[in-house]
């Protein structure tokens, strides 16, 4: 009966503090570079959701048509900076993507994702209010 309470006490108590501790340092091989890449695209999609959300005529099916293709942008963006992944145009021969090989240029992974995600949200919130439109000039002035 005592083994069982302990058991019990083990499970309540200690197995929660393990766990919580053990993912504590997660990140930390991280680059800088990814990281500043992941805030990049956390804020941007952060902003989406507002524009989304105020946008007079964002509904279902164009919201996520435009996730759809925010993302796709996004990753075919990233693409210089992480040689090992593979374009979606190999998949869609009708996107026509720029040939690059990653000795001829010099790429910074933040600044075009932040490009990207500015100039997509101008082409996909042309209707947005005018205080959203300034938001998207200040997030891409803020990582420019």
């Amino acid at each position: 009966m005592l083994f069982f309470c302990y058991k019990r006490l083990f499970f309540l108590f200690l197995l929660p503090l393990l766990v919580v501790g053990s993912c504590r340092h997660a990140n930390n091989n991280e680059s800088e570079s990814d990281r500043l890449s992941r805030e990049v695209v956390v804020e941007w999609n952060k902003l989406l959701l507002e524009l989304e959300r105020f946008t007079p005529g964002y509904r279902a099916p164009v919201s996520a048509r435009m996730f759809a293709y925010m993302s796709i942008a996004a990753y075919e963006t990233a693409l210089p900076g992480n040689p090992g992944y593979v374009s979606t145009s190999k998949y869609w021969p009708a996107c026509q993507m720029p040939a690059y090989t990653a000795q001829q240029i010099s790429f910074s992974v933040p600044a075009g994702l932040n490009a990207a995600y500015g100039f997509m949200a101008r082409k996909f919130f042309t209707i947005a209010p005018y205080e959203l439109k300034k938001r998207i000039d200040a997030l891409e002035e803020h990582y420019a």
